[in-house]
């Protein structure tokens, strides 16, 4: 019986030995879904109104996580607040990390304004990527990155950026201009390539 205990004991230290590892993986290199999923959609052949919409679209993603960032920037000047493993001592973080603000947390942020972002262009890639937010939120906390009022915080801002963003003229503007110049050096480029 008591070897039995053992036993459990031993596979639950294991199974959360390997929970943390995830989450550290997650907290980590998560955001690098995101960076991939833009590349990927951005270069991604097909007809011209889809392409020109999708391209759109990724741009106004840019553009929120942008003005999240310019906030949390503000924010970070006005209150540096400092991280878990910065504040209590006793706790060290699972991941290394710069000793810089933790209000808000720069990658729930981001990762929710994407998500909110592509749902509200209708781009259905938005609902794991709304979940995936949620997990890497946690994995900041989880990793002692970050408080949880960080990561809601971060939330709330990518939320309103997003929303700041699909509602703004000047992004729109902005957003035909990259379209146009891209489509220029892309065409100025094949004709090149062309000649060569």
């Amino acid at each position: 019986m008591i070897r039995f205990i053992f036993l459990c004991l031993g596979g639950l230290l294991v199974y959360r030995r390997a929970v943390l590892m995830a989450f550290a993986w997650i907290a980590r290199f998560g955001y690098l879904a995101y960076v991939l999923y833009g590349l990927v959609e951005w270069f991604r052949p097909g007809r011209m109104a889809g392409t020109l919409y999708r391209r759109r679209t990724l741009l106004y993603c840019l553009f929120s996580v942008g003005l999240g960032s310019a906030a949390s920037f503000v924010i970070g000047r006005i209150w540096s607040r400092p991280r878990p493993f910065v504040r209590h001592r006793g706790i060290s973080s699972l991941i290394p990390h710069k000793e810089n603000a933790s209000f808000p947390s720069n990658h729930a942020m981001n990762s929710m304004a994407v998500a909110l972002m592509l749902l509200s262009r209708k781009n259905w890639m938005g609902f794991p990527f709304l979940a995936g937010s949620v997990v890497l939120g946690t994995s900041r906390v989880v990793c002692r990155l970050h408080y949880v009022s960080d990561v809601v915080g971060g939330f709330a801002i990518g939320a309103v950026s997003a929303w700041a963003i699909r509602r703004s003229a000047a992004a729109k503007e902005a957003a035909t201009y990259v379209l146009w110049l891209y489509d220029g050096l892309a065409g100025a480029m094949a004709a090149w390539r062309r000649r060569w």
